[in-house]
């Protein structure tokens, strides 16, 4: 368990690194994540492993899954999660890296 939540962190610290190199060979690989270019510049979470590590701090619980969605009329991420036998859902905001818990 340790070792998958260094390893998520370790990504989260080395993608914007990536997908700076990557812009600059293939301009719309670092905007692929929400499947805009035009977005991808004012997104503050760019992929589902900083979405994880956002509702993580906020929340105790196992992330069961996450995967891409819209909030709030933005792009962002539906994360699942259970703690303490409860099952719940919370949705991160791409644009603004809000969090909330529905």
């Amino acid at each position: 368990m340790k070792m998958a939540c260094l390893l998520t962190l370790l990504l989260c610290l080395l993608s914007p690194l990536t997908a700076s190199a990557a812009k600059g060979q293939h301009n719309n690989r670092a905007a692929d994540s929400m499947g805009s270019s035009q977005n991808a510049g004012q997104l503050k979470v760019r992929s589902r492993e900083q979405a994880i590590q956002l509702v993580k701090q906020r929340y105790q619980g196992q992330v069961l899954k996450a995967q891409k969605s819209q909030v709030g009329g933005h792009p962002g991420y539906q994360v699942k999660l259970i703690s303490e036998g409860l099952v719940f859902y919370v949705f991160v905001d791409a644009q603004t890296g809000g969090v909330s818990r529905n």
